[in-house]
C-alpha cells in the first residue's frame, strides 16, 4: 500500500473510533472499561487489509483495548507471537474478577505481564457477597510495577441474587479494615451498577472500598425502578465525605440527598458533575418557608460541623405515595443548606461540565394527581441566579423528563424561554447546553433571537 503510514494510522483510528461509538451505544454499561475483546469481533476485517494495517492495529489495540485475564492467560501458550494481535508480554490493559485476586495471580502478572498499565477489577454478585471485602485488593500491593499501573473497579450488584442463608460477617470485615494497610496503586475509576439491596446483605461495603482505594472518578447507575420506587443507593452522604480527590462524578437514574450535593460541590478537584435532585423536595423547602411562621430561616448553621451528627444517607422525601401518605418530612436546616449549595455552585471554579436532573421516587410518585410536577418560582429564580453567576461551567445539561411537566406552566418550569433567555444574556462562559423535558415548551425562538454562540441541543420526549 503506497499511502503514507501516518495517513494509514489516521484512517484506522477513524474507523476504530466510529465502531467504538456503535459499541458504546449498544453496551453502555461497559463504557468506563473501554472496548473489550467482544468489540474486536466487528473489526476483524480491518486487521487483514495488509501487513501494515495488522501492525498498526496491534499497536492501537495494545494501548486502547481491555482483555480478560483468563482469556489471555489461557490462549497464549505457543510461540507465534508475531502473528498475534495481543500477547501476555504486550497486553497493557486487563480485566480480572474480584475472586481471581490471589497470590497466584500476582505471581503470574509479575513474571509474564511486563507491559501492564491498567487493571480493571470486575465483580458480578452471582456468587458470594462477602468476597467483596476491600482487604482482597491489598494483594495488588505486591505487584513489581505497581507504580505505573492504574486500577479501575467496576461492580454490578443485585440484592435479589443473594441467598438469604449466607451470613454476612460484619464484625470480621471491620476487624480486617482496622488492620488494613494503605492501598498503594493509583485508582482511576470506581463504577457501580446496582439493583435493590438485600436487607440481610447491604451495600455498606461500597463506602469502605471507595475509602480504601481513593478513586478519581465515580460512576453510579441504578438499573431498576418499580411502583415501590427506584433502586436508590443509601450511601451518597457517606461517599460525599470522601470528596477530596474526585475529578468526575456521574450518578444516573438515581437522586442524591441535599447534604451529599453540598459535599460534592466542595470537592476541590471536581470537573464533571452529573446528578439528580428531588426537586419536589426543593420546592417544599420554599413552600414550608412561606407557610411556617415558626421556622427561623435566618439561623446560621455550621454545616461542616453538623455533618458529624446528621446523616442523610436514608433520607427519601416523597409526599405523593399512592399507597399511603408518603414522607413529607423537611429538616429545619434544609433551606439554609440549599442556599449554601447555590452559593457553592455560584462560586465554583473547577466544574466545567454540569448535569442536573429532577428525579421522581417511583411510579407511585408520578401517578399521584396531587403531585403538581412544577417548581416553586423562587426556586427557579435562585437556580437561575446561581447558574448565571458561575464562570467555570462550559457544558450544561438539564434533564427534567421525569417531572412529567405536562401542565406546561412556563412560569413554574425550568424549561422555558424566560429562563434560558436570561441565562444566555448573563452567562458568557457557557459553550453548550443540552435540554431534555417532557412535553414542555420549546425554546427555539430563544435560541434564534439570543445571538448567542452557545450550542443548544433540545430534546422533547412524549409518552
Amino acid at each position: 500500500m503506497n499511502i503514507p503510514k501516518s495517513i494509514q494510522k489516521h484512517i484506522i483510528y477513524l474507523l476504530f473510533s466510529e465502531l467504538k461509538l456503535e459499541w458504546d451505544l449498544k453496551y453502555h454499561g461497559s463504557l468506563l472499561l473501554g472496548p473489550t475483546i467482544g468489540y474486536l469481533v466487528s473489526i476483524y476485517d480491518l486487521f487483514f487489509v495488509c501487513k501494515e494495517w495488522f501492525i498498526i492495529s496491534k499497536q492501537f489495540i495494545k494501548h486502547h483495548f481491555f482483555f480478560y485475564y483468563k482469556r489471555i492467560n489461557n490462549n497464549n501458550n505457543n510461540n507465534n507471537d508475531e502473528y498475534k494481535l495481543i500477547t501476555k508480554e504486550s497486553v497493557q490493559n486487563i480485566i480480572i474478577d474480584y475472586k481471581e485476586i490471589n497470590n497466584r495471580l500476582i505471581d503470574s502478572l509479575n513474571k509474564e505481564y511486563h507491559s501492564l498499565r491498567s487493571i480493571s477489577i470486575g465483580y458480578r454478585d452471582e456468587e458470594i457477597h462477602i468476597r467483596i471485602s476491600p482487604c482482597i485488593l491489598n494483594h495488588l500491593n505486591k505487584l513489581v510495577n505497581k507504580d505505573r499501573i492504574t486500577v479501575n473497579i467496576c461492580l454490578k450488584l443485585d440484592g435479589h441474587a443473594f441467598s438469604r442463608k449466607l451470613q454476612f460477617d460484619h464484625e470480621g470485615i471491620e476487624l480486617e479494615l482496622e488492620s488494613l494497610s494503605p492501598f498503594q496503586l493509583e485508582t482511576n475509576i470506581f463504577q457501580l451498577v446496582y439493583d435493590y439491596e438485600n436487607d440481610d446483605l447491604p451495600y455498606s461495603f461500597i463506602c469502605d472500598i471507595i475509602k480504601h482505594v481513593n478513586p478519581k472518578i465515580l460512576s453510579f447507575t441504578s438499573i431498576q425502578s418499580t411502583d415501590a420506587g427506584s433502586s436508590h443507593l443509601c450511601l451518597y452522604h457517606s461517599i460525599s465525605k470522601l470528596n477530596h480527590r474526585y475529578s468526575s462524578i456521574n450518578i444516573e437514574e438515581d437522586f442524591i440527598p441535599l447534604y451529599a450535593f453540598y459535599r460534592f460541590l466542595q470537592s476541590p478537584h471536581l470537573q464533571t458533575f452529573k446528578c439528580n435532585l428531588q426537586f419536589h423536595f426543593l420546592s417544599a423547602l420554599y413552600h414550608n418557608s412561606d407557610n411556617d411562621g415558626d421556622n427561623d430561616n435566618t439561623y446560621e448553621y455550621d454545616f461542616n460541623r453538623m455533618d458529624d451528627s446528621i446523616n442523610e444517607n436514608e433520607q427519601e422525601f416523597c409526599p405523593y405515595n399512592i399507597y399511603g401518605d408518603g414522607d413529607n418530612t423537611v429538616p429545619p436546616y434544609s433551606l439554609s443548606l440549599w442556599k449554601q449549595c447555590l452559593q457553592l455552585l455560584s462560586n465554583n471554579k473547577t466544574i466545567t461540565e454540569l448535569s442536573l436532573g429532577a428525579s421522581y421516587c417511583g411510579m407511585d410518585c408520578v401517578r399521584k394527581k396531587s403531585n403538581p410536577g412544577v417548581f416553586d418560582q423562587q426556586l427557579v429564580q435562585d437556580l437561575l441566579d446561581a447558574l448565571s453567576t458561575n464562570q467555570s461551567i462550559k457544558s450544561l445539561d438539564l434533564d427534567f423528563t421525569e417531572t412529567k411537566s405536562h401542565f406546561r406552566d412556563q412560569n413554574h418550569s425550568i424549561i422555558n424561554n424566560e429562563f434560558f433567555s436570561s441565562l444566555l444574556q448573563r452567562n458568557k462562559t457557557l459553550e453548550s447546553i443540552n435540554i431534555r423535558s417532557f412535553c414542555g415548551p420549546t425554546i427555539e425562538e430563544t435560541i434564534k433571537n439570543s445571538n448567542s454562540i452557545v450550542k443548544i441541543k433540545e430534546k422533547i420526549e412524549y409518552f
